[in-house]
């Protein structure tokens, strides 16, 4: 299961956001990732809960995910278009490129900030 991984890795990104802003809580957690990235949903947000739980930074965090659609890009004609019209352009009908849809992105962190004494 990939997604363990791919949870601890973002983890310690947001840890080191943390540190940076001084934050002592996470709040919550919006990521995005696409149609073609291979993570399964489920055992993403499995694996956050389960990584979580040892982690006083994040007890309370929610998580959020945006799924991203897939998409090709004609190399001939520059059309965008979904895979669901197949695979090759419906203008030209040239095979299309992937042009997104492979993604994985931490598009926010909602943190609690530490107190600043003044």
């Amino acid at each position: 299961m990939h997604e363990a991984s791919l949870v601890l890795a973002m983890c310690e990104e947001i840890k080191r956001l943390a540190q940076k802003e001084r934050a002592r809580k996470v709040i919550s957690i919006v990521v995005s990732f696409g149609e073609f990235s291979g993570i399964e949903e489920e055992a993403f947000r499995f694996a956050f809960e389960a990584l979580k739980k040892g982690l006083p930074l994040f007890e309370g965090a929610r998580l959020f995910i945006e799924k991203v659609p897939a998409h090709f890009r004609c190399p001939w004609c520059g059309r965008s278009y979904r895979p669901l019209e197949g695979p090759n352009c419906p203008s030209c009908q040239v095979p299309g490129l992937p042009a997104g849809g492979g993604e994985l992105e931490i598009k926010k962190v909602e943190f609690l900030l530490e107190e600043e004494n003044v």
